[in-house]
């Protein structure tokens, strides 16, 4: 698999549309990722995981530096005050390549933001690429991805005039350093973008199990424009399989652009996660 994230003021990348800017005259830029994914391909050399390193676990609002094993499926279901949820799918079907899909209501945007109001749920889709995973002595996983979406809306009838949604697109860069057994420190370069809106920010994530199955989790993201948003609170690995935390966040989201921006006050979250 390929990602490849660009730039570029042309309207499409097909060799129809690919002469042709965006409207007015080509001058704003559009930024966009394209994945190419050809099944079964074996000429491809993945990052080999050395057995001896643990895998590090997903956080709350960063992205660990790990992708899924392949052949592997992930579910994410999380709620919160304020009416927030957000439910995840994920799949690898391939070494070194993971597809997700995420269907999520947000809590309400603090006003330093220019975002819709409301809290209409929204889809993304995307997928993350494994570019780095540990061997011997180098205990570092690194790994890139984005996510697109767009705004939905239940409440207008099919017969009548829908309101105008929103489209969203975020990538990010993760590096997952396991720095001592039950310890790893995460940073991840991320930025979103929406409208005519950019936001970066650079996140930073730690991990430390402090008992037997049981991990602390404190994240924070360091951002261009707003509050910086954090996460921080417990995390139970029941099993190889299964796993449940309970945290405290002033993200409005848990993925994508919504792990980035900030809603006034924070809430609490419990999240159950599963793989199989």
């Amino acid at each position: 698999a390929d990602l490849d994230l660009y730039v570029s003021n042309r309207v499409a990348g097909t060799p129809a549309s690919s002469g042709l800017v965006l409207p007015p005259m080509g001058e704003a830029p559009m930024f966009g990722a394209q994945l190419l994914y050809q099944p079964g391909r074996r000429d491809v050399t993945f990052p080999a995981v050395s057995p001896d390193v643990p895998r590090p676990s997903e956080g709350f609002i960063i992205r660990s530096g790990a992708v899924l094993p392949a052949n592997t499926w992930d579910l994410v279901l999380a709620s919160g005050l304020e009416g927030s949820f957000s439910g995840a799918l994920s799949f690898s079907p391939d070494p070194g390549l993971q597809i997700d899909a995420v269907l999520e209501r947000h809590a309400v945007a603090s006003s330093d933001y220019n975002v819709p109001p409301g809290t209409d749920p929204l889809f993304q889709i995307g997928g993350r690429f494994q570019a780095l995973a540990p061997s011997g002595s180098w205990p570092v996983w690194l790994s890139a991805g984005g996510l697109a979406g767009r705004t939905l809306d239940f409440e207008t009838r099919p017969w009548e005039p829908g309101r105008p949604t929103v489209g969203f697109f975020y990538a990010d860069i993760s590096v997952t350093a396991v720095l001592d057994e039950g310890l790893s420190v995460t940073l991840a370069p991320r930025a979103a973008a929406w409208r005519n809106e950019v936001i970066a920010g650079l996140g930073i994530a730690a991990t430390f199990e402090f008992v037997r199955s049981l991990d602390l989790v404190a994240e924070a993201s360091i951002n261009t424009s707003g509050p910086v948003t954090w996460a921080s609170g417990l995390q139970w690995s029941g099993s190889e399989h299964l796993s449940a935390s309970a945290f405290a966040t002033n993200a409005i989201g848990l993925y994508g652009h919504g792990s980035i921006l900030a809603a006034p006050s924070p809430r609490l979250e419990v999240k159950i996660e599963a793989n199989f």
